[in-house]
């Protein structure tokens, strides 16, 4: 992310290209996922900047060093889930940002710091489902990148600085299921991906961003039930990320660019319900997912991605009713799903994670008529999606997720005459009515409805 100022800081004093070149070293480990190195590299930046800016704390240059190893030591922290040590350090680097870009309004360069530092901050609200937070830093970034690309059109720095805008705003409308506002800012973005991508073929970064533009265009089709759309955009997206994994093997951001692209084809397959063809993407899906969790065990991300491949494999297993298949796959997704949570209990997505990985091996015990070991496992999975419910109760996702789980472990109660299951019914109902009323969504008010009539059977 700070490749930029690293190669136009301009520094001539020795103690700023001191600084300038940890934070070099730092950015090249990050991006070879390399954590431990980046970090080490990172605080001595850090350490070296506070002190030069101590002794000139109002020389501009002393402050875009200081800013600039604030931002990379928040984004340290955010590859590894530390989301308040993260934030920390994004909002002492806005504050530089936001006071240089004031006093230099007509510095392009101060006023894309400030946009960075301000779509950091984003990132992190949006991880931690702030949504409102997320999206108000987001539009004040997109605002800034849009005046930037339009003052100077030919610049390519700062289109792909404005498509990177544009998809940030998008995916808080698709977290919101505003899902048509999310499609229009995905597809300026991807308008912009394009333009660039074509006029700048060698470039490496320029075609993955193209590729990222699609997969989220592909996204937002999938949802709306255009699966022709969707795997045009996939499609276009895995035969990119096929080049560019084949270009550059050793770098992991483009090897695991490709599992992604394979995991979005695959999944276009299974709701088709070509299951062949589901299993073939997910399984390649699966074995760059092992390579890359196997080769960077301390990376989060990573171990998130083989979770989710394991996940996805074993839904085509039990689609087929190849349950030990399956329940070999879930239980590893399990574990790791698992470990992860306990490793970083404070993160919502990896919580949630954990619920559904339960639900799912509960699934196959019922499936099983192991109604004891499915009660396990439900109960579990419904403990960890109360808990998300009430630290996030305007959540969608949440929420659905609490009303599925009490609407199936109702069922497995009525199943093994539990008196509770009247109880979770109602609670399903209710919650799968208020999530109809807010969002519109079919979906809430069939399973609303199915719930109810469940009811009237028993009644």
């Amino acid at each position: 992310m700070f490749e930029y100022l690293y190669s136009e800081s301009g520094s001539t004093d020795d103690a700023h290209n001191m600084i300038w070149g940890f934070l070099g070293a730092s950015y090249e480990q990050k991006t070879m996922l390399d954590h431990t190195g980046a970090g080490q590299a990172a605080e001595r930046a850090l350490k070296s900047a506070r002190q030069i800016n101590g002794n000139a704390p109002n020389d501009i240059r002393s402050l875009l060093s200081l800013g600039a190893a604030l931002g990379n030591a928040g984004g340290i922290c955010e590859a590894l889930k530390g989301y308040s040590g993260s934030r920390k350090y994004y909002e002492e680097y806005l504050a530089i940002s936001r006071g240089l870009a004031e006093s230099y309004p007509d510095d392009p360069r101060l006023q894309i710091n400030l946009g960075v530092a301000l779509s950091q901050i984003g990132v992190i609200c949006e991880a931690l489902k702030d949504y409102s937070e997320a999206r108000k830093y987001y539009e004040e970034a997109l605002a800034i990148s849009r005046g930037l690309a339009e003052s100077c059109p030919d610049v390519p720095r700062l289109q792909r600085d404005l498509g990177a805008a544009l998809g940030n705003v998008g995916s808080i409308c698709k977290a919101l299921k505003d899902y048509s506002g999310a499609r229009k800012y995905y597809e300026e973005c991807l308008t912009i991906s394009r333009r660039l991508a074509e006029k700048y073929p060698d470039d490496p970064q320029l075609q993955r961003g193209l590729g990222v533009a699609l997969s989220e265009v592909g996204d937002i089709c999938k949802v709306l039930n255009d699966y022709s759309g969707a795997r045009k955009n996939y499609e276009e997206d895995l035969a990119i990320s096929c080049r560019l994994a084949e270009k550059y093997p050793d770098d992991p951001r483009l090897q695991r660019d490709l599992g992604i692209a394979l995991e979005g084809v695959g999944g276009i397959c299974k709701a088709l319900k070509d299951y062949n063809g589901a299993r073939k993407y997910y399984e390649e899906h699966l074995a760059i997912s092992r390579r890359l969790a196997e080769s960077y065990p301390e990376d989060p991300e990573l171990q998130r991605d083989l979770g989710i491949a394991l996940e996805r494999v074993g839904g085509i297993f039990e689609a087929l009713k190849g349950y030990s298949g399956a329940r070999k796959n879930y239980d590893e997704s399990l574990a790791i799903s698992r470990r992860l949570a306990e490793s970083y209990p404070d993160d919502p997505l990896l919580q949630s994670d954990l619920g559904i990985a339960l639900n799912e091996v509960g699934g196959i015990c019922n499936a099983l008529n192991d109604y004891s070991g499915a009660r396990k496992y439900y109960e579990e999975s419904l403990a960890i999606f109360r808990r998300l419910a009430e630290s996030y109760p305007d959540d969608t996702e949440i929420n659905a997720y609490l009303a599925d789980i009490l609407h199936t472990l109702a069922l497995l109660y009525k199943r093994i005459n539990e008196n509770e299951a009247k109880q979770l019914l109602l609670e399903a109902a209710e919650i799968s009515k208020r999530l109809y009323r807010s969002t519109g969504a079919e979906r809430f008010l069939t399973l609303s409805t199915s719930i109810l009539s469940e009811l009237n059977e028993e009644d």
